[in-house]
Parts: C-alpha cells; sequence; structure tokens
C-alpha cells in the first residue's frame, strides 16, 4: 500500500450463512447444511471455506452457484436458491424483516 494512503478500520466484520426461512427448516448444526446448495461471491472466493474453517464445518456440498457480488446471492438466498454467506453489515435488514433467516451464529474475520 503506497505510504501517502490512510486506512481506518469502520467496524469487525462477522459473517455466516442466511437462507429463507424455507430451506432453514433442520438447520441445527453445521453439518445440517450437507447436500445444499451454497451461493458463493466472486468478490470474496474465500468466504465459505473461511467460515467452515472458522466453526469446524466438514460437510459435502449440495451444489454451488457463484455470484458477482453479495446482493445478488443475497436475493437469490431470499428467493430459495441456495444458502448464501453474508456480511451481518449487509444482512441485518433482511434478518429483522424475516426475509432471510440464520440458524448459526455470526462469527468474526480475522
Amino acid at each position: 500500500m503506497p505510504a501517502d494512503i490512510v486506512r481506518t478500520p469502520l467496524f469487525d466484520e462477522y459473517i455466516r450463512p442466511v437462507c429463507c426461512p424455507d430451506l432453514a427448516v433442520g438447520l441445527s448444526d453445521p453439518a445440517r447444511l450437507a447436500g445444499r446448495t451454497l451461493l458463493h461471491t466472486r468478490i470474496r472466493p474465500e468466504a465459505w471455506p473461511h467460515w467452515r474453517r472458522l466453526v469446524g464445518a466438514g460437510f459435502a456440498v449440495g451444489g454451488e452457484q457463484t455470484f458477482e457480488h453479495f446482493y445478488p446471492s443475497l436475493q437469490a438466498a431470499v428467493a430459495g436458491l441456495g444458502v448464501a454467506i453474508g456480511p451481518y453489515a449487509l444482512v441485518q435488514d433482511d434478518l429483522a424483516r424475516g426475509q432471510l433467516v440464520a440458524s448459526f451464529s455470526f462469527v468474526q474475520l480475522r
């Protein structure tokens, strides 16, 4: 990073899997994600592997779909196409409205 660039952290980032209420039925632990379609983003391709490492989850993926950014992946989750990984700052409103649900706790990215 150039010496004349200054960066200031705004907040810690927390992520968690989110999906529509119908897909959340039975998601009581990360192993229950086995066989589910995972929704990825090109801007953060390591989000799912990172979350899985943080929570110690190992499961077979049912399918995968990749979107350019978080917003389309979250809209796909709302539509029931799979389970997205979402940062708190981007999913909090959809969670509050009940469009998305999260069966697992947020974990802090480090």
